[in-house]
């Protein structure tokens, strides 16, 4: 047997299941995916990708749950946890957010412990330090590229938010296709 007849890892149905679902192919990544549900229920990385199309439908609890249940499985995986606190604070749950973010304000990435301090200081009506945490972590070296942009359009939000209400929280939904993009890139 030679390494072309080896039968595929877990990583490599997972890209698939991204491949398809960013190229528009979502019936066969979304199939992908709930046979790689059925068979590995304790892989965090398949719960991620579910709550990724989860909020894409905008099936909030649903995708609240699988954010949940990748944490649960991968307290090592930040960018679930950033994800799920990433959906509370644009669902206006800000303590929640708070709560789910707050480990990660001490992260080795610091992109991404800059981000998810900006998003704790926002959920606590602290706009302008949040949007000066946010210009830092979007200038600091960058893990996930994709969620660097998205970051960078939200702090664009909250810039204009400010001018109408500076101490409110910005609670903004951001595109759903954020959750897969920045997964896909990490």
């Amino acid at each position: 047997m030679n390494s072309n007849d080896a039968p595929p890892t877990i990583a490599d149905a997972l890209a698939q299941a991204v491949q398809w679902l960013t190229s528009g192919q979502t019936d066969q990544g979304r199939a992908l995916l709930a046979a790689l549900i059925d068979a590995h229920p304790e892989v965090a990385e398949v719960h991620l990708l579910i709550a990724a199309e989860l909020a894409e439908d905008q099936d909030w609890i649903a995708a609240d749950a699988a954010f949940r249940r990748a944490t649960e499985l991968a307290p090592d995986l930040l960018v679930a946890r950033f994800q799920w606190g990433l959906l509370a604070h644009s669902r206006g749950e800000l303590a929640k957010a708070r709560e789910i973010l707050a480990p990660l304000q001490h992260a080795d990435d610091v992109s991404l412990a800059g981000y998810a301090s900006a998003l704790v200081l926002d959920a606590g009506g602290r706009g302008e330090s949040a949007r000066a945490e946010m210009a830092q972590a979007l200038n600091a070296p960058q893990s996930i590229p994709a969620l660097a942009n998205d970051m960078r359009r939200l702090l664009e939000r909250w810039t204009t938010a400010a001018a109408s209400d500076p101490s409110g929280p910005v609670a903004d939904p951001l595109a759903a296709r954020a959750f897969l993009d920045a997964y896909g890139k990490h």
